[in-house]
């Protein structure tokens, strides 16, 4: 864990209340890629305020988020928990069925492991 930096990504509570709070930054490569899947930015709130955590990334202090945009497409986003009371928005994107089953949550074997 790096230093000053609390591991509470496995706390979809504590990240929904720093999205209410508005304790949360996008970083642009995020905001970027909702863009270019054609899902507009409180969208990608409303999946992590109704998704649910898939996988945690301890060691980096980031977990993974899926959800559905209210157009029913499956989305991922990728949080870093860079506080006590703040988050990151790191990465998110639309699942690719080569590397996802079709629960979106379960990554096919021997596929890689991307989480940034």
């Amino acid at each position: 864990m790096v230093s000053g930096h609390s591991n509470k990504c496995d706390d979809l509570e504590h990240i929904q209340n720093c999205i209410k709070a508005g304790a949360f930054v996008i970083l642009s490569r995020a905001a970027a890629s909702a863009l270019k899947y054609g899902v507009a930015p409180e969208h990608r709130i409303s999946v992590i305020n109704a998704g649910r955590i898939i996988e945690n990334y301890p060691e980096r202090s980031r977990c993974l988020i899926l959800g559905t945009t209210p157009d029913g497409l499956p989305f991922h986003v990728v949080v870093e928990c860079t506080g006590n009371d703040w988050i990151t928005i790191v990465s998110n994107y639309v699942p690719d069925a080569r590397y996802w089953e079709g629960d979106w949550a379960t990554r096919r074997p021997g596929k890689p492991h991307f989480d940034d």
